[in-house]
């Protein structure tokens, strides 16, 4: 502990134990310690190692998230009812492609009318207007003709007046004509229509006509 003790001079003056000069010569007490807790290496990096592990945290958890997140949107199955995905958002489009025009010949022919080449005598081959028709050998091509759809317009007949103006009809081939139970008002017709058919676009006592006629394709997009 500090004492007081006598001078030469007469005076007091006071004096350090030998553990106050322990630290360091001439420096007082109060300052030695002072310097001694305020040194940078024994505050800054205690205070820094929690703000530098709270930071490595987020971060990992950040990276994590979007890990996670962007895994998620990946595997997940599309959701069938949003608008994006649903058939009435995108509704198919229809559109129709029609072939060069060509002219030939078209008969008629009657019931029975099954079984056919194409179908047998399956009922739904056959359009609820019941037009539809049989493929003469020049475009019954080994059997491709089967459903396939033509615009048929009468341009001419051995009779005037039998065709009627300003009508075509749209036929489905369900048949080939060479071979179909009721044989054609002729032979060697292009095209065999049904009798309703016929009826739409000629007088039904003529034999045969002369038409126009072109493939016409439902294309679905």
């Amino acid at each position: 502990m500090a004492g007081w003790s006598s001078g030469k001079g007469g005076g007091t003056a006071a004096t350090r134990s030998d553990a106050d000069w322990r630290e360091g010569a001439r420096v007082p007490i109060g300052l030695a310690d002072s310097s001694r807790s305020m040194k940078p290496s024994s505050i800054t990096t205690p205070l820094l190692i929690p703000f530098l592990l709270a930071f490595l945290l987020l971060t990992m958890q950040a990276n994590l998230s979007c890990a996670a997140g962007g895994t998620a949107t990946h595997d997940r199955p599309p959701d069938t009812h949003s608008p994006t995905t649903s058939p009435l958002a995108h509704p198919m489009a229809v559109r129709s492609h029609l072939s060069r025009v060509y002219v030939g010949t078209a008969a008629h022919y009657s019931p029975p009318y099954t079984p056919t080449a194409c179908y047998g005598k399956d009922p739904a081959q056959f359009p609820s207007n019941n037009i539809f028709a049989a493929a003469g050998e020049e475009i019954w091509n080994n059997g491709i003709a089967c459903g396939r759809y033509f615009l048929v317009r009468c341009i001419s007949a051995s009779v005037s007046g039998t065709c009627i103006p300003n009508q075509n009809i749209q036929v489905r081939i369900v048949d080939r004509a060479l071979s179909s139970p009721s044989r054609p008002s002729r032979n060697g017709a292009t095209i065999v229509l049904s009798m309703t058919a016929f009826s739409k676009i000629a007088k039904s006592s003529a034999v045969a006509i002369n038409v126009e006629y072109q493939q016409y394709v439902l294309l679905l997009t």
